[in-house]
Order: structure tokens, then C-alpha cells, then sequence
């Protein structure tokens, strides 16, 4: 936990400003929080803002603290514009080291100049407008989709909501992390949103051939919002997380993932997989993911858990390593314990519906 200074530690020295780093108390990126919300408190010339609205009467840094964690800090820190001050602070603090660096400000440097681009892309979550579904309905009109069964107002409504919760998500976890490594998008807070959103894509009225192509293009839409959400804020590094979102998406729909053939046609690897469904869900699941964690909880579930898989770790690397896979096993994967989390579960119980696979966790 942050406790904020009782003193401007910008009248000490920067080595001041360290203390807590040096001391374990903080990580290095509440560190610089904390370095952060004290310049906007205690240097006079500088107004702070909640969300482009000026905050004159707050008089302690916990607040600060609450509003920068919230993604609604703002300041004018070195000219007039109202932004978000991150990027402009850590440059003030790499300007303020010195030459002969000691290991915590050696550590501090490393910290702020290898975020530099995470910070500027955390500032332009912040400062830019929500992107919306502005056009949704327009477009199910160009598709001659527009029926007095759907409901367009309400579905553009829906996706404009997963915007700014995505939005939200991500902003959190740069806030605490200044890292994309390990961005967790918590399915949980989408539940009530795909609620709604599996209600609106489902209209009983259309028929199935209807029903089908509605559903393909919200889809289109879908991964064309993503697709902007992804240029305008620069966050290719986090296109394989959100490939769990796609996931729980098509989840709602009656769309199947692609296959045109029956289970006894399809050729599938018999020594490692107990059927060709099972094979094609690991493989839809190891075309996307290229850490080894997220592999090996996959592998552990399906041989540990639910018998899906049916060899010993070391055969099973050495096939997969043959694979044109993202990554290759070079080392025991991790133990199911070890791999699993909340969030891995849930996107694997999703494909495990969406391919009609039972499955015992």
C-alpha cells in the first residue's frame, strides 16, 4: 500500500524519493506513483484535475492516489494542456538522475526509460475519447439486416459498454503494472454484459439461416471494433489476450468454430489425443498463445483432468515441439497447480462449450 509523504520530498534529495524501493516497502512502479502524486501535490504551480474537472478543494494525496488509480488523473504539468501526467513525469525524473547512478536509482532509470512507450500509450487511454459503435445500425442496414426483430439501438448500446470495460481494464492494469505481460481481463465483469449480449444476438423471430448471418456480421463488427480499439491505442502486445474475449464472444453466438467435416474424417494425432475433438481444441487454443504457462495449464487439464490427452509430459513435448506452434516446449511444463488461474479456466470451459467437449474442471 501507498502511504503518501508527510513532507515534499522535492526538496531532498532523489535518493529521498527512493527510500521506500530501497527498503522493499514498494515495488518500483508504486515508487514512482507515489513520486508522482506528490510533485502534483506539493509544487504549487501545478493544477490538478478529475477527469478534465479542477480539483481545488482537495487538500490530500490519498485522493490523488484514488483518482490516478481510477484512470481519471490529470494535471497541467509542464505547459497548458489538461493530460494525463505520466509520460511528462517520468521524463522530469530521468532528466533529475544523476550521472554515477547507486543500484536503486540504477533501478529507477531502468524502470522509467523501458516503460517510456507503455506510459505513452497509458497517457492516450486516458486522455483520448471511448471509442463507440457509432454506425452499427447503418451498417446492419448496408448487410440488409435491419428487422424490426433486432435491436439495434440496444445491441450498439452493448458494445460500446465492452468498449469502455475493456478500456478500463487495461488502463488498471498499466496503473498498477506499467506491463501488458500479464494483463488480466477478469471474465467475471463481463457476465452481466454477455448476459445482455447473449439475450439481443439471439432473437427468437429470425430463423435459423437469419439468425446465422446476423450473428456472423456482429461478429465482423465485433473484430472490426477491436481491430481500431487496437490501432488507435497502440496496443498490438496485447492481441493474445483479447483473442479470450473473442472466445467468450463466440461463445454466445450459435456460430461453431470451422469445421466441415465429421469427427471420424477429420485425421487427428490418435497416440496423443483421445478424439479428433479434443485435438482441435488444443490446437485452436495453442494457435494463439505463446507462453509456455498457458500451454502447459491446457495440457495438465487435458491429461490430468479431463483424460483428453493421453501421454506422459515428455511425449507429449516432443510432439508438440514438432508442430508449427507459436513456441516450443524445451523444459517439463508447469504443474497444473502452478498453471492454473481463474481467467485460464474460464477461457478454456469456454472453448470446451464451444467445441462439445465435456470435461471434468
Amino acid at each position: 500500500m501507498i502511504i503518501p509523504y508527510n513532507q515534499n520530498p522535492f526538496e531532498e534529495t532523489l535518493s529521498f524519493r527512493l527510500e521506500d524501493y530501497k527498503r522493499n516497502r514498494l515495488s518500483i512502479a508504486q515508487q514512482f506513483v507515489k513520486n508522482l502524486i506528490a510533485y502534483c501535490f506539493y509544487i504549487d504551480e501545478i493544477d490538478t484535475y478529475y477527469d478534465y474537472e479542477e480539483t481545488d478543494s482537495i487538500d490530500n494525496q490519498y485522493d490523488y492516489l484514488n483518482y490516478f488509480y481510477e484512470g481519471k488523473f490529470m494535471a497541467k504539468l509542464f505547459n497548458d494542456a489538461i493530460a494525463s501526467p505520466i509520460t511528462a513525469f517520468a521524463e522530469h525524473e530521468i532528466f533529475a538522475l544523476d550521472t554515477i547512478l547507486t543500484d536503486a536509482q540504477s533501478d529507477y532509470y531502468n524502470f522509467l526509460t523501458s516503460r517510456t512507450s507503455l506510459m505513452h500509450i497509458t497517457d492516450q487511454l486516458i486522455n483520448k475519447p471511448d471509442i463507440n459503435s457509432e454506425g452499427f445500425e447503418y451498417y446492419l442496414y448496408e448487410n440488409r439486416l435491419k428487422r424490426n426483430e433486432i435491436d439495434d439501438e440496444e445491441i450498439k448500446v452493448l458494445f460500446d459498454r465492452f468498449l469502455k470495460i475493456l478500456k478500463s481494464m487495461i488502463i488498471e492494469n498499466l496503473l498498477n503494472h506499467f506491463s501488458l505481460e500479464n494483463l488480466d481481463l477478469d471474465l467475471n465483469r463481463y457476465k452481466p454484459l454477455f448476459r445482455d449480449f447473449k439475450y439481443h444476438l439471439n432473437p427468437k423471430l429470425l430463423n435459423e439461416s437469419e439468425l446465422i448471418e446476423f450473428q456472423n456480421a456482429c461478429l465482423r463488427w465485433y473484430d472490426q471494433l477491436i481491430q481500431h480499439f487496437v490501432f488507435k491505442y497502440q496496443l498490438e502486445d496485447c492481441e493474445d489476450h483479447l483473442q479470450i474475449l473473442r472466445k467468450s464472444f463466440v461463445a454466445l453466438l450459435i456460430i461453431k468454430p470451422e469445421t466441415n467435416t465429421k469427427d471420424e474424417d477429420i485425421k487427428f494425432p490418435e497416440q496423443i489425443f483421445k478424439t479428433a475433438k479434443a485435438y482441435l481444441l488444443f490446437k485452436t487454443y495453442a494457435e494463439i498463445h505463446k507462453t509456455k504457462i498457458c500451454i502447459s495449464y491446457l495440457y495438465r487439464r487435458m491429461y490430468e483432468k479431463d483424460k483428453l490427452i493421453l501421454v506422459k509430459d515428455t511425449l507429449f513435448r516432443e510432439w508438440f515441439n514438432r508442430q508449427d506452434y507459436l513456441i516450443k516446449l524445451l523444459s517439463v511444463t508447469e504443474t497444473y497447480d502452478k498453471a492454473h488461474t481463474a481467467e485460464r479456466q474460464a477461457h478454456v470451459d469456454l472453448l470446451y462449450k464451444a467445441m462439445d467437449l465435456d470435461g471434468d474442471s
